[in-house]
């Protein structure tokens, strides 16, 4: 009978080992689905849907449940719902970090764990991987780096051709931008010769490129520099000058991420997330060909997304393989992704990549030169996109504020540069006492 006992015991043991499931953990990835039309929000791009069936298959005993939080516009009411389940003590495990405002909000809030011995464990060497992509907080590093999407101005051939205006040279400056956009306006025919978004950091790019930093060394704003009133000036002089719509006929006429798309502006200054934009011809049909050339000023500036895991995270160590397998597959490979944020690709990946997207756009005869150089000119220096620090979140919510403002002429620029600094050491002064 204690035989018999022995074997159904060991039975039903291993039953349980062999049920589905068993054994098995499911990380949770939470992201926010930035759509500006809700008729587009879906699921995560196939290339991450590729990747995330291929960990587990490598990891059977892990499986990878992604939480979208549906958004239009910027996205903020997303964020919104996501810092309330982080603030909160959700548990779950990986968070998709879209830019440096936001990784740094989530870095001086204390909602991400540090990284370093999560990498040991796994015998990751970050440092080797992603060099000087790799951010550090007091020696800590608390989110890994995806991509980068530099800054490069795009413009419309077709409009330079008809203005008879000679395409712009990568020794360019802002005032031959400025210039030039002036040259291929003709409102009587709906064109403007530049689109200058109003996005936040299109508000200091100036500062950002001249690497001026945005905090004094008492820990405040530094928006009292000349260099922030200068960079306004120019923006608004881009509108008053008819080289641009001004603020107020772009809040009107409601113009959106992809207006360029519509063939009526001659330039604009974005990412090269726009790159993909170019080759949907299912729902960006044109009739002009586009250009690439990198941007005027000392730098260029980047953004990027990132990957954190959750402080709270039920499953730290099965995230983290998680996201080493994300970027190796991104990342070994350049050709499968964005601008992949490692500092260990090879000159010929780089070569490949550039070589593969110049196929996608060879009917608009850009070459893999233009796009190399355009992205990655020798001759300039590289510097973040956005301000990102103590308070920056709200510090660029008021560049768009208290712009606008004088954008519109209700307020003068003096007005401006006092109230952004004001306000601005309020909103660090204000994190800073949170921390």
């Amino acid at each position: 009978m204690k035989k018999l006992h022995r074997i159904l015991l060991a039975t039903a043991v291993m039953a349980m080992f062999l049920a589905p499931g068993w054994g098995q953990v499911t990380i949770r990835v939470v992201e926010s689905n930035q759509r500006i039309d809700p008729a587009l929000q879906g699921p995560l791009n196939t290339g991450w849907v590729d990747a995330i069936k291929g960990f587990e298959k490598a990891n059977p005993g892990i499986k990878v449940q992604v939480i979208e939080i549906p958004s239009t516009g910027n996205g903020s009411d997303a964020w919104t719902k996501i810092d309330i389940m982080t603030a909160s003590g959700d548990n779950f495990d990986v968070v998709d970090l879209p830019n440096p405002v936001r990784y740094t909000k989530y870095v001086n809030a204390g909602f991400l764990a540090p990284l370093g011995p999560l990498a040991k464990d796994i015998k990751w060497d970050l440092d080797k991987d992603f060099g000087r992509f790799l951010k550090k907080y007091n020696n800590n590093v608390y989110w890994i780096p995806r991509e980068f999407s530099p800054n490069i101005v795009y413009y419309n051939k077709k409009i330079f051709d008809d203005a008879n205006v000679p395409y712009p040279k990568a020794d360019w400056t802002w005032a031959d931008y400025a210039a030039t956009a002036k040259k291929l306006t003709d409102t009587k025919k709906g064109i403007w010769g530049s689109l200058f978004q109003q996005w936040e950091y299109l508000m200091y790019v100036g500062p950002q490129q001249d690497g001026v930093s945005p905090y004094k060394a008492d820990g405040t704003s530094n928006f009292d520099n000349p260099a922030y009133a200068k960079w306004l000036q120019f923006y608004a002089d881009l509108g008053k000058n008819k080289a641009q719509p001004d603020w107020t006929e772009m809040t009107n006429k409601k113009y959106q991420w992809d207006s360029f798309m519509s063939g009526k502006f001659g330039m604009t200054f974005v990412g090269t997330w726009h790159l993909g934009l170019f080759a949907d011809s299912k729902n960006y049909p044109r009739d002009w060909k586009f250009g690439v050339v990198t941007a005027p000023g000392a730098s260029i500036l980047s953004s990027g997304s990132a990957l954190g895991i959750n402080k709270n995270a039920k499953y730290p160590k099965e995230a983290m393989l998680f996201i080493k397998y994300l970027s190796d597959t991104f990342g070994k490979d350049y050709a499968q992704a964005s601008y992949v944020a490692r500092a260990d690709l090879t000159p010929d990946a780089l070569k490949k990549r550039f070589e593969t997207d110049a196929k996608r756009y060879a009917s608009d005869g850009v070459t893999a030169e233009d796009l190399s150089l355009a992205i990655m000119n020798p001759t300039k220096g590289s510097g973040d996109e956005k301000i990102s620090g103590p308070g920056s979140g709200g510090i660029n919510s008021l560049f768009v504020s208290e712009g606008e403002k004088f954008l519109v002429g209700g307020q003068s620029l003096a007005d401006t540069i006092k109230n952004l600094k004001k306000k601005s050491d309020d909103a660090i002064a204000k994190e800073k006492s949170a921390n």
